[in-house]
């Protein structure tokens, strides 16, 4: 008779007994990544005292050192709502974003994507230093936090807490870094969202378009005198203010100051503020391979004769921007591969030091090699 199938027998033949011992293979280890720079911003006291009016903003899990590729590339946004009544005088928030591969594989099956939304304790800096909030009434509250990969779906957090700053490792784990919290108080709280998402959502888009901004999300008054933008991200699109100071202008202003001549019917972004001319980069990051032309498409117009510099990877183009409203298509072909390259819009001058070149109708796309022509307007 033979006997029944075990995961684990023994079989003694004579007096010599061989033990075979089944070797289940340990469970794949669990693997994190991050903490990757998403979000940060200062909400404008106009918007925090006017009572604060809900508002959603847009951004990217952006590489932080060591994770410098452009992988993943998902974008998010939550809504955030403030208390203007809690006496503070700087309402700047930071998020950081974190991907989760149950099996340690971050290229198949699905992954967790993580994000923990707190006060800025470094408003303006490059640092990720991050408090809390009052635990029993928050000066800052966040909500509707949505993922979006490369398919364009969706993703809506199905997790969401406030949590103390002290019990983020038993909330998160042991494996998440959660240095940039280790300045906080440990009793006030921060906001933390958790989705799950298809891991090959997490990929780099390689052709197409590969980003595009109109400014139709965008505010028109920001936290800096005069009501301009400056260091940190650009609220309500896919830029981040680099240096200087910015405005967003167009319809946003109603009839009032700051029309946009370069986009009527939409909004712009005016290259100069109060403080004189700023610079702009997207949020994500590109791969740029040679195997295709990259084409940088966008509407500008000045006051006068102002000097524009646009910027992708090993190329620069220097621009002058003239009172006729023209649509620019910059082309460039990299001879060997780029990883995670910055786009970037640069003002060095301002007519009466308070205006700058006017760009409208951001696009980056990617055609084969050699091939040029227009990308799909926003």
């Amino acid at each position: 008779m033979k006997p029944n199938p075990t995961p684990c027998h023994r079989i003694a033949m004579a007096a010599v007994v061989l033990a075979t011992f089944c070797s289940q293979a340990a469970p794949a280890a669990r693997a994190v990544r991050g903490p990757m720079d998403d979000l940060h911003v200062t909400l404008p006291l106009e918007q925090v005292n006017g009572p604060c009016t809900p508002a959603a903003y847009v951004t990217y899990f952006h590489p932080w050192p060591p994770y410098t590729n452009t992988w993943p590339n998902v974008s998010d946004y939550v809504i955030i709502n403030c208390d203007g009544d809690s006496g503070w005088s700087n309402y700047s928030a930071r998020g950081v974003g974190y991907v989760l591969s149950p099996k340690g594989n971050f290229s198949k099956g699905d992954a967790v994507l993580v994000t923990v939304y707190g006060h800025d304790l470094n408003p303006g800096g490059g640092e990720l230093q991050i408090g809390g909030f009052n635990a029993a009434r928050p000066e800052m509250t966040f909500s509707g936090e949505t993922y979006t990969g490369i398919s364009r779906t969706d993703y809506p957090a199905t997790s969401a807490d406030r949590v103390r700053i002290a019990d983020l490792p038993t909330v998160l784990g042991s494996d998440f870094d959660l240095s940039p919290f280790a300045g906080g108080d440990p009793e006030s709280v921060v906001y933390v969202f958790q989705a799950t998402m298809p891991a090959k959502n997490l990929g780099m888009r390689t052709s197409g378009v590969l980003f595009s901004e109109d400014f139709d999300g965008g505010w028109h008054v920001g936290s800096d005198i005069g009501g301009s933008f400056g260091p940190g991200t650009l609220p309500g699109t896919n830029l981040a203010v680099t240096s200087g100071a910015v405005d967003v202008l167009g319809v946003l202003n109603g009839a009032g100051n700051g029309s946009c001549a370069a986009n009527p019917a939409g909004n712009c972004l005016e290259l100069a503020g109060h403080a004189g001319p700023g610079s702009v980069a997207a949020i994500p990051v590109f791969d740029l391979d040679p195997t295709h032309t990259y084409i940088v498409q966008f509407t500008a117009q000045a006051p006068q004769d102002l000097p524009l510099t646009v910027h992708l990877g090993g190329s620069t183009w220097d621009l002058m921007i003239g009172t006729k409203q023209k649509t620019w298509r910059l082309a460039y072909t990299p001879v060997a591969f780029e990883a995670g390259v910055s786009l970037t819009f640069s003002g060095s001058s301002a007519a009466d030091g308070d205006h700058g070149p006017v760009v409208s109708a951001i696009v980056l796309c990617a055609k084969a090699a050699g091939t040029t022509g227009k990308c799909p307007t926003p």
